[in-house]
């Protein structure tokens, strides 16, 4: 069966959850026909979660504390540890597959894609927090973010690509790279040597930045399982013979600036009303 997926998703407070997630879903839709071209094909749509310190959607949602029975769509726990189905009102559903954010004590930003570690924030090195998450039944992801792959974060990310074959990892891509900027080399080393490169949208915590769910991310058409999500693509990502391809665009590279601009102006506000 074919799925398509946006490998990094955050929820935050202050997305209206059900429209946000139901537009992404028709975003996904769109995604897989220009990556793919197949307009009969009814792809699994799937949206990776990437949930920092703050963020527990996926646990409340799968515990029951929080419903989305009012807006009007149901969510049940798929067959496997890991995934949530959400079935709209007009009968459309979408994946939501467990993870988690963690930022290393080398200031890597990694993502435990299909698990939910309790990992705190800088207090495991990469190695370590690799583990846990390999532990917990995820795929340590190393995601791109701007100015995070330069110097020693750059030369560890090259160590930890030389020891992929041993350790498997995945790179992610982000709308956070201008469109204008070139593939990191990085990247192009990874996937030289056998590592799996996906894409996400990455939307901060913005008013109006959840539109971005659903516009960069994966797909393919083949033999993904849709009864077991979660594992389906982690096969996809650890196997060789995984086969998708990278669609949708990222943001230019003025859409960056202001994206991490007015990010960093609400990062302010937040330390001056925590202070007071």
């Amino acid at each position: 069966m074919a799925f398509v997926c946006d490998a990094h998703v955050h929820l935050y407070l202050g997305y209206d959850l059900v429209p946000a997630l139901r537009a992404a879903s028709t975003r996904l839709d769109l995604l897989f026909r220009e990556a793919c071209g197949d307009l009969s094909a009814q792809p699994v749509r799937i949206c990776c979660l990437a949930e920092r310190f703050d963020c527990h959607y996926f646990r409340d949602l799968r515990e029951g504390r929080l419903s989305l029975n009012a807006a009007g769509a149901q969510c049940r726990p798929c067959a496997e540890d890991g995934g949530l189905c959400l079935t709209f009102a007009d009968g459309e559903q979408l994946i939501l597959i467990a993870g988690r954010q963690i930022n290393t004590v080398e200031r890597l930003e990694v993502i435990a894609l299909g698990a939910s570690p309790e990992i705190a924030d800088h207090a495991l090195s990469f190695g370590a927090a690799a583990a846990a998450i390999r532990d917990a039944g995820g795929i340590p992801v190393i995601n791109w973010a701007p100015g995070k792959w330069f110097f020693s974060r750059g030369r560890l990310v090259r160590q930890i690509i030389d020891s992929s074959d041993r350790l498997p990892v995945v790179l992610c891509d982000t709308t956070l790279r201008p469109d204008i900027w070139p593939e990191p080399l990085l990247m192009r080393y990874g996937a030289k040597n056998g590592v799996k490169i996906i894409a996400g949208s990455d939307p901060l915590p913005l008013p109006g930045e959840e539109l971005r769910i659903g516009t960069y991310g994966i797909a393919g058409i083949g033999s993904f399982d849709a009864s077991r999500p979660v594992s389906a693509l982690k096969e996809i990502l650890l196997q060789s013979s995984g086969d998708y391809r990278i669609a949708g665009r990222r943001s230019s590279a003025l859409a960056v600036m202001n994206r991490i601009f007015l990010y960093s102006l609400e990062k302010r506000r937040s330390k001056k009303k925590t202070a007071l």
